[in-house]
């Protein structure tokens, strides 16, 4: 009895709300209960709502504008990129945080090399191809300590840049720092 209820009450609102938008009128013989178009005049044949009409269709103009594809690199901070030696087997390393044309500060990943040899990581291609990752693509940082060094020895530093669309940079030059 109570689902009966609740089915007929559903029922009176929602004929309730399609009269009061006129999409029916039971008073007029032409349209017979026949959804039209609101503001459409008995006379008028029924238009169905769901039919397309031509101002529907897309034209060339209405396609999204495209992205433009990101192929710049992110760029170092002008602050220098240091090497403070931390004792006999630690170098810290600080540098200023990249900018970016698309990819925010925040989401810009770095990376850090080292070697023995400057001319090993002299560039951005030979750092960012060499193996010896002091650490591997990190976000939003701006130091890091390089450990297990041997004592009074010179290391060799590069610093990379990568943003979002995988694009590399790097800080420009190579830093040395000297374990004590």
């Amino acid at each position: 009895m109570c689902n009966k209820i609740k089915v007929v009450s559903l029922v009176a609102i929602l004929t309730l709300l399609l009269f009061s938008c006129g999409y029916f009128d039971l008073n007029d013989p032409l349209s017979g209960g026949t959804p039209y178009e609101p503001g459409a005049t008995p006379t008028d044949s029924p238009t169905p709502i769901d039919s397309p009409t031509p101002t529907d269709s897309p034209t060339p103009t209405d396609s999204p504008t495209p992205i433009p594809l990101d192929t710049v690199a992110p760029s170092p901070h002008p602050t220098n990129f240091q090497a403070v030696a931390e004792g006999t087997d630690k170098i810290n390393l600080v540098w200023g945080k990249g900018t970016d044309n698309y990819t925010p500060q925040a989401l810009i990943k770095y990376k850090v090399v080292k070697s023995e040899l400057s001319t090993d990581i002299d560039n951005k291609d030979k750092a960012n191809a060499h193996t010896d990752i002091v650490m591997d693509w990190a976000t939003d940082v701006n130091n890091y300590q390089a450990t297990g060094l041997d004592s009074g020895k010179t290391y060799y530093f590069a610093l990379l840049l990568k943003d979002l669309a995988g694009n590399v940079g790097w800080f420009g030059s190579v830093i040395s720092g000297t374990t004590d």
